[in-house]
């Protein structure tokens, strides 16, 4: 009997592939074909397409699942084909949010920085040059502070495995 979640495996994946040559054609056009998109946007461009890759890539090896019920959270990984050890799929997980968070702060500069090409196109050139080292470190920034703080904050200790398993059981009987 299959189960659900390996249902969601195959989606995964399919994901990925999608992924992979929706961004690979997309970027091969950006470089190559389009012309009328340069400078800071471009490579705004590039780099979200990038971490798409990345981000579907890393989500086949983490294979994350999240289950939240009665003031608990679990996070964990449903990756039974690598054999690794528990404190590398932990790794793999914080990763993948890390991931994540980052895509999500590339996606909120390009929206300040379209803001300001509209608005005030003289301070949005100060997203290119050394500003694009700015802009980058502040993404990076933010998936390291919120990878750090889930692996601090959550890391699993005995209360709380009791308490999800105590109230998980109840919710099966």
């Amino acid at each position: 009997m299959t189960l659900s979640y390996e249902f969601s495996y195959a989606f995964t994946q399919c994901g990925f592939i999608s992924t992979t040559i929706a961004n690979t054609l997309f970027i091969y056009l950006t470089i190559l074909y389009i012309k009328k998109i340069t400078g800071t946007y471009k490579v705004m461009v590039l780099v979200f397409s990038l971490m798409g890759i990345m981000f579907s890539a890393w989500e086949l090896v983490a294979r994350p699942f999240a289950h939240n019920y009665n003031k608990g959270l679990m996070y964990f990984s449903l990756n039974t084909w690598l054999g690794a050890s528990h404190e590398f799929l932990q790794f793999a997980i914080i990763l993948y949010a890390s991931f994540y968070l980052i895509i999500l702060a590339i996606i909120a500069v390009q929206f300040v920085f379209r803001y300001f090409t509209l608005c005030r196109p003289n301070f949005a050139r100060k997203f290119g040059g050394f500003g694009v080292i700015v802009w980058i470190s502040y993404s990076l920034i933010s998936g390291a502070i919120y990878g750090g703080s889930l692996y601090y904050f959550c890391h699993p200790d005995n209360f709380s495995d009791s308490y999800m398993r105590f109230h998980i059981i109840h919710i099966f009987k």
